[in-house]
């Protein structure tokens, strides 16, 4: 896979995201049991949309070979040592790997790296009032994908009844997907 494929897999997610919404605001026919599975699919993807577009911006940053597969992105090159990132989490001291799935340390590089306009992207540059935002953003993790429960883990903030997501959240964590999507395009194409 190239890191240009993490941009189109941001924006298909986030796309994704505002049709289910769409979708489940103009359906009133859909049992609750399928909506809150929706949601959940939703509050995944947006997850997602985060996680791909941070990647994208790391590897944009960083000026990796468009050619290449994101895979050989690996320690004890000047990749690892200039700006302490690498794919793999194997044994590497790197800071910031892109293969756990880890958005919310990753999203510091940006910061660590002074990356001017940060400033007005949620999470990268600030952190946002809404409580429940930040739990989703903290809490977001690729368990979702197999299951509806999320477990207490000790690096989390706090955790989140999946049962009791609201679209209305929800569709908040998408826009602030959203956002994160078009801060970190401006900050890379600058």
């Amino acid at each position: 896979m190239k890191y240009i494929e993490y941009r189109k897999a941001s924006i298909r997610h986030l796309k994704t995201c505002y049709f289910l919404i769409d979708k489940i605001k103009k359906d009133n026919k859909l049992p609750s049991s399928e909506k809150n599975l929706i949601i959940i699919n939703i509050y995944y993807l947006a997850g997602y949309a985060i996680e791909s577009i941070i990647n994208y911006g790391i590897y944009d940053y960083i000026g990796f070979d468009k050619k290449k597969s994101v895979k050989e992105l690996k320690q004890n090159t000047d990749y690892t040592k200039n700006y302490d990132v690498c794919f793999y989490r194997g044994n590497t001291n790197s800071r910031f790997i892109l293969q756990n799935h880890d958005f919310q340390n990753n999203k510091d590089f940006f910061a660590r790296h002074n990356i001017s306009g940060i400033s007005n992207i949620p999470f990268i540059g600030y952190e946002p009032d809404d409580v429940k935002i930040k739990n989703f953003f903290y809490n977001w993790d690729t368990e979702l994908r197999y299951t509806t429960e999320i477990k207490k883990d000790k690096k989390k903030k706090k955790e989140i009844n999946v049962e009791k997501i609201l679209l209305s959240d929800v569709e908040k964590f998408v826009d602030i997907a959203f956002r994160i999507y078009m801060g970190v395009i401006q900050i890379i194409t600058k």
